[in-house]
């Protein structure tokens, strides 16, 4: 394991828990594996230069935090500027909870 992997695991999981968003949310997004982006956070692997980039966007952050090239999260790519208004965060919560409640579902 590289520190660089080791440290972007780290700052995955910061800025995923920070957006509250669990490992699966962060996944769908992306089109993965939960279990990829867990050894990602592990510390494990380095995903694609490509999937780096998506993250960024999704976590609301640049890929040189991500990457530990700079140490400000608030610091965005010309990609990722498009912040969520607080209607789109409201939408996404709502979203959130009726995917959480249909999943304790039984049946």
């Amino acid at each position: 394991m590289s520190n660089t992997a080791l440290v972007f695991g780290q700052r995955l999981r910061q800025q995923r828990e920070k957006l509250a968003f669990t490992q699966q949310d962060v996944a769908d997004q992306l089109n993965i594996n939960y279990q990829q982006l867990n050894k990602w956070e592990a510390g494990k692997h380095l995903p694609a230069a490509e999937t780096i980039a998506k993250l960024a966007v999704v976590l609301q952050t640049s890929s040189d935090y991500l990457l530990n090239l700079t140490s400000d999260p608030e610091q965005r790519t010309a990609q990722s500027v498009n912040k969520l208004t607080p209607e789109e965060r409201e939408i996404i919560e709502v979203l959130r909870q009726v995917r959480k409640a249909s999943s304790s579902t039984p049946g």
